[in-house]
Protein backbone atom coordinates (compact mmCIF):
# COMPACT_ATOMS: atom_id res chain seq x y z
CA UNK A 1 0.00 0.00 0.00
CA UNK A 2 0.96 3.69 -0.88
CA UNK A 3 1.54 6.11 1.88
CA UNK A 4 -0.55 9.69 0.77
CA UNK A 5 2.52 11.64 0.22
CA UNK A 6 4.22 8.47 -2.25
CA UNK A 7 0.76 8.55 -4.20
CA UNK A 8 0.83 12.75 -4.05
CA UNK A 9 4.90 12.08 -5.72
CA UNK A 10 3.22 9.74 -7.93
CA UNK A 11 0.35 12.31 -9.32
CA UNK A 12 3.06 15.23 -9.33
CA UNK A 13 5.64 12.85 -11.57
CA UNK A 14 2.31 11.98 -14.00
CA UNK A 15 1.73 16.29 -14.33
CA UNK A 16 4.84 16.83 -14.82
CA UNK A 17 5.72 13.94 -17.55
CA UNK A 18 6.34 15.27 -21.23
CA UNK A 19 6.00 12.98 -24.05
CA UNK A 20 3.24 10.11 -25.06
CA UNK A 21 5.46 7.07 -23.32
CA UNK A 22 6.64 9.27 -20.06
CA UNK A 23 3.31 10.08 -19.51
CA UNK A 24 1.52 6.61 -20.13
CA UNK A 25 4.23 5.24 -17.60
CA UNK A 26 4.16 8.13 -15.23
CA UNK A 27 0.33 7.59 -15.32
CA UNK A 28 0.22 3.69 -14.74
CA UNK A 29 2.81 3.71 -11.87
CA UNK A 30 0.18 6.21 -10.43
CA UNK A 31 -2.82 4.28 -10.70
CA UNK A 32 -1.69 0.89 -9.60
CA UNK A 33 -0.44 2.56 -6.77
CA UNK A 34 -3.65 3.70 -5.90
CA UNK A 35 -5.46 0.75 -6.36
CA UNK A 36 -3.67 -1.10 -4.18
CA UNK A 37 -4.46 1.93 -1.11
CA UNK A 38 -6.79 2.65 1.34
CA UNK A 39 -8.88 5.29 -0.33
CA UNK A 40 -11.70 7.20 2.17
CA UNK A 41 -14.61 8.66 0.75
CA UNK A 42 -17.74 10.63 2.50
CA UNK A 43 -21.28 8.90 2.72
CA UNK A 44 -24.70 10.60 3.32
CA UNK A 45 -25.59 11.05 6.91
CA UNK A 46 -29.23 9.25 5.87
CA UNK A 47 -28.91 5.83 6.01
CA UNK A 48 -28.56 4.20 2.73
CA UNK A 49 -31.67 1.66 1.43
CA UNK A 50 -30.73 -1.90 2.19
CA UNK A 51 -28.32 -3.64 0.37
CA UNK A 52 -27.33 -0.40 -1.28
CA UNK A 53 -24.28 1.86 -0.62
CA UNK A 54 -24.36 5.45 -1.53
CA UNK A 55 -21.76 8.10 -1.60
CA UNK A 56 -21.36 12.23 -1.59
CA UNK A 57 -21.73 13.34 -5.21
CA UNK A 58 -21.36 16.78 -6.95
CA UNK A 59 -21.88 18.11 -10.09
CA UNK A 60 -19.13 20.63 -11.21
CA UNK A 61 -20.95 23.78 -12.31
CA UNK A 62 -17.86 24.49 -14.82
CA UNK A 63 -18.64 21.47 -17.04
CA UNK A 64 -21.38 19.46 -15.35
CA UNK A 65 -19.48 16.29 -14.74
CA UNK A 66 -20.61 14.48 -11.62
CA UNK A 67 -17.66 13.71 -9.11
CA UNK A 68 -17.25 11.54 -6.57
CA UNK A 69 -14.40 13.18 -4.22
CA UNK A 70 -12.19 10.85 -2.04
CA UNK A 71 -9.17 11.04 -0.17
CA UNK A 72 -5.67 8.64 0.41
CA UNK A 73 -4.96 10.81 3.40
CA UNK A 74 -7.53 9.85 6.30
CA UNK A 75 -7.27 13.07 8.31
CA UNK A 76 -7.79 14.95 5.27
CA UNK A 77 -11.07 13.42 4.53
CA UNK A 78 -12.43 13.84 8.23
CA UNK A 79 -11.58 17.31 7.61
CA UNK A 80 -13.62 17.84 4.83
CA UNK A 81 -15.93 16.50 6.68
CA UNK A 82 -16.11 18.47 9.31
CA UNK A 83 -19.06 20.82 9.89
CA UNK A 84 -16.77 22.88 11.61
CA UNK A 85 -14.35 23.37 8.94
CA UNK A 86 -13.57 27.17 7.75
CA UNK A 87 -15.62 27.86 3.99
CA UNK A 88 -13.32 26.66 1.12
CA UNK A 89 -12.84 28.72 -1.81
CA UNK A 90 -14.63 27.91 -4.79
CA UNK A 91 -17.39 25.48 -5.36
CA UNK A 92 -18.97 23.94 -1.86
CA UNK A 93 -19.71 20.29 -1.78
Amino acid sequence: MASAKRLQDLLQAARQSTGPNEIARAEDAFFKALLKSTVYAHVPLAPSPPGRMRFVQFVRPDNGQTVLPFFSDREQAEVAACPASPPRQGPQI
